[in-house]
């Protein structure tokens, strides 16, 4: 398939790296605030909105802007996959909604420091999301990725979600659990963590997080997708961040 038409389902914007496999030629955390993304030696790695809106960087372009070239031999790891451009092998970062060809800037004169980040409003430093969020969980539920944050998702990665409207009993039942199936919890599941497994007045048995049903979405067709988050205004997706792990680490 040709890049123009992998990158064709791309959005234009700041790019988020998580904490998850990638090249040993990429650093993840660097900078003053410990938030960029850059190469071993410390060049600062960007991606060009042109490359999803259709006008890729290239010919005097690459000049200012070469690729971040992968090394021979390098495979695809994690989020990021060598790919044929412009003569080299470029690395390619796979994010949500599509993927980014990966670049360094020329003018960046010192290590670690993004002198080409907002260039032209289309060129953007890769921005590091930090390490995800070590919560406990039950078996059927983990921390994903969600954007530039994080968020608890099932074991295969599709978004969770809260319902406001649920009370001490559920309002979300019959017709509802078709498009919001629960999050099943198992006979002999015992509370973990902020989550705890709930009776249900229609014999199910649903996880709940610190006292919140906890449903998936139907139409999340692929772990990752958020097209229930903030539907009717009541259905919401349930953030991590690191102050629940401290909390949940004094906990234990």
């Amino acid at each position: 398939m040709s890049l123009s038409l992998i990158l064709a389902a791309s959005l234009a914007g700041v790019v988020t790296v998580h904490d998850a496999p990638h090249p040993a030629s990429v650093t993840l955390g660097a900078g003053a605030d410990g938030k960029l993304v850059t190469t071993s030696t410390g060049a600062v790695l960007y991606t060009y909105d042109g490359d999803a809106e259709g006008t890729p960087c290239a010919n005097e372009c690459l000049k200012s802007w070469p690729p971040f070239a992968a090394k021979p031999g390098e495979k695809p790891i994690g989020a990021w996959t060598p790919y044929p451009r412009a003569g080299v092998v470029q690395w390619i970062f796979r994010h949500d909604p599509g993927y980014a060809p990966v670049y360094t800037y020329v003018g960046d004169n010192k290590p670690n420091v993004a002198t080409g980040d907002g260039a032209g409003g289309v060129w953007h430093a890769l921005r590091y999301a930090g390490p995800t969020p070590k919560v406990l969980v039950p078996p059927v539920a983990a921390v994903g990725s969600l954007g530039p944050s994080f968020a608890m998702t099932s074991n295969s990665g599709f978004t969770l979600y809260t319902f406001s409207r649920d009370g001490k009993t559920p309002s979300c039942r019959g017709e509802c659990l078709d498009v919001w199936p629960p999050l099943l919890a198992a006979a002999v599941a015992r509370p973990i963590g902020d989550w705890t497994p709930v009776d249900r007045p229609d014999g199910l048995r649903q996880w709940a997080y610190r006292g919140h049903l906890v449903y998936t979405f139907s139409d999340d067709l692929a772990p990752g997708e958020t097209k229930g988050a903030g539907l009717g205004g009541v259905w919401k997706t349930i953030t991590v961040t690191q102050r629940d792990a401290a909390k949940a680490e004094v906990k234990r």
